[in-house]
């Protein structure tokens, strides 16, 4: 779905400049036609938390795709063991973090999808607390503290 076409996205903003750590609201981040483009494949989907969720669900449990492509998607590459948009955090967890054009996501996801936690921001600044703060509300779901 085109930006243009979704109801109810998100204004996306950022601070001017970059360096300011304050929320203030103050700056509206607008994406160009030209990188919404230029990044075709590694962005651009809109979605609820709730459906990014079911997503990566559906990826890790091979429903999304093939098992055979789920498991390429999946091989592990680097000291940091990234595939299919996702860090390998420990033997029972992945890990993921996106920013761009104001807006952020951070994901903490069990390998089987049973357990998430999905955190989507409008607002962006550089020494940000939100994967920090994911990966503690994962880390107490899964000892039972909610």
């Amino acid at each position: 779905m085109q930006a243009n076409q979704a109801n109810q996205l998100s204004t996306p903003y950022h601070n001017v400049p970059f360096s300011d750590n304050s929320i203030n609201y103050q700056k509206v981040d607008h994406e160009s036609v030209a990188s919404q483009h230029n990044e075709l494949g590694t962005g651009n989907v809109y979605m609820s938390t709730g459906n990014f969720y079911k997503v990566l669900r559906a990826i890790l449990r091979a429903r999304f795709l093939t098992a055979e492509s789920t498991a390429i998607l999946h091989e592990g590459v680097g000291a940091r063991n990234y595939g299919g948009g996702l860090y390998t955090k420990n033997l029972t967890s992945y890990w993921s973090h996106g920013v761009g054009y104001g807006e952020e996501s951070g994901v903490m996801i069990s390998r089987d999808g049973k357990n998430a936690v999905v955190m989507l921001s409008n607002y962006h600044v550089k020494k940000t607390a939100l994967p920090r703060q994911c990966a503690q509300i994962y880390q107490n779901l899964m000892q039972g503290a909610y």
